[in-house]
């Protein structure tokens, strides 16, 4: 989905933090804040299209 909206899966990460993590939020805020330096700014994203209703 988000390759075809023009987003490098690159840019998404999933991760499961408890609130009582907190360094480990920090550590992964870090890495993805480096991680989206090394890939510079997106490059063009083209806007969802609302799905076109079958002829009944």
């Amino acid at each position: 989905w988000m390759e075809e909206r023009g987003i490098e899966p690159e840019r998404f990460r999933l991760e499961w933090i408890s609130a009582s993590e907190g360094a480990k939020f920090q550590q992964v805020v870090i890495e993805m804040a480096e991680k989206l330096k090394e890939l510079g700014p997106p490059g063009k994203i083209t806007p969802q299209q609302p799905e076109e209703k079958a002829e009944a």
